[in-house]
């Protein structure tokens, strides 16, 4: 079961980098009840299985999603839409995580926008859909308060 892809020593780092910052995010928005910060960072924490399943990328998010609901995961959704400017499902807790990921950098340190767009600039290049997609979502995310 060897893909392209894994998940990778810095990408694990960057997982709780995202599952720490989704429960802060959450705490701010009012969900900071036991619960939700355990959801929450569960939710964080998730969202990039896909790649290790994934020969592609783009592929991660809908890989995983579905991993996830063929599981009986209630968040799958979140997953499967993350990182998605333009998806058709919407949910407070995609946004938190949307946030979460666009403001921790690839080795799981807590970053601005600015600088997590910067450094998929430098490791994609400003061309790529990589790049297009993060910036249209760090607005959308800007937009709604974040």
């Amino acid at each position: 079961m060897k893909h392209a892809l894994e998940i990778t020593p810095n990408r694990q780092a960057h997982l709780l980098g995202v599952a720490r910052r989704a429960a802060e995010l959450g705490a701010e928005h009012g969900m900071d009840d036991e619960r939700s910060q355990q959801d929450l960072f569960l939710l964080g924490y998730l969202h990039d299985v896909g790649y290790e399943f994934s020969d592609e990328q783009a592929d991660h998010e809908e890989i995983g999603g579905l991993m996830l609901k063929k599981n009986g995961y209630r968040f799958w959704r979140e997953v499967y839409h993350h990182g998605n400017p333009d998806a058709a499902y919407a949910s407070e807790l995609l946004d938190i995580l949307n946030a979460a990921d666009m403001q921790t950098s690839a080795a799981g340190e807590r970053c601005s926008f600015d600088s997590r767009l910067a450094d998929i600039a430098r490791r994609y290049g400003e061309e790529s859909p990589q790049y297009e997609k993060a910036k249209h979502l760090i607005c959308s995310l800007i937009a709604k308060g974040f």
